[in-house]
Order: structure tokens, then sequence, then C-alpha cells
């Protein structure tokens, strides 16, 4: 195999790995806290575009789309660029959902969704 064919092989691997995934998160998912968290921080296996991003923070049992969001705007960390964080404002006990889309440097999209639960009187958090 020549170099050529080499760098085809592996251009071709390294497309099909496709959209960026969330390998990482803060507050972690199903994670029980005893203070409400100052940022939601989400961590992916690709590098980050400054184009689009969203991250909200509502409770379950409202839309993301009609609730309102505790969260900021998203920004890339200038440090890791695989590094979303997101400022929250003072969530109050109970569960809550974090709904994240991103785009990645090569031009795909991602989305996904987790919770966790703020327990301030310290029953159950971990």
């Amino acid at each position: 195999m020549c170099s050529s064919d080499l760098s085809s092989v592996l251009l071709v691997t390294s497309d099909a790995r496709g959209h960026a995934r969330l390998i990482a998160a803060s507050p972690r998912e199903s994670g029980h806290l005893a203070a409400s968290p100052a940022t939601v921080d989400l961590w992916f296996d690709e590098l980050l575009d400054e184009g689009f991003h969203e991250v909200s923070v509502v409770p379950p049992d409202e839309s993301p789309d009609e609730a309102r969001n505790r969260a900021g705007a998203p920004s890339i960390d200038p440090n890791d660029r695989t590094h979303l964080v997101a400022p929250l404002e003072r969530l109050p006990d109970g569960a809550w959902v974090v709904t994240w889309r991103v785009l990645s440097r090569d031009g795909h999209g991602a989305r996904g969704r987790y919770e966790f639960r703020v327990v301030r009187d310290g029953d159950g958090a971990r």
C-alpha cells in the first residue's frame, strides 16, 4: 500500500466517526448535589466549532422550548476546545434536565440530554 492509499484510509476512518459524543459532564448524569452548581460543563470527544451551541437547564416537567432556561449562553473553553461551559442561575432543590446541542468542527451537529438533582438537605447528595 503506498502512502497516498494509507492517507485515504485514515481520512475515511476519521470522517466516519461523525458526531461529537459527550464523554463527561458536570454536574454528572443522575448526580445528586448538595448545592446548586454554578455552571454546566460538558466535554466532547471532538473539537467544537464556534458556531451553534445550546445548553438548557429546566425542570423535567417543562419543555425546553416553553420553559425559562436557567442556563446562560454557553461558550467554548479557549484552553480546551472540547469543553463547553454554560453559567447557571441558582437552582432550587429538585430534578433538573440538561439538554445540549453542539456543532463539531467537522460540521456535524449532535444533541443529548441528562438529568441531575439538587438536594440541599444533604439527604441523597453524592
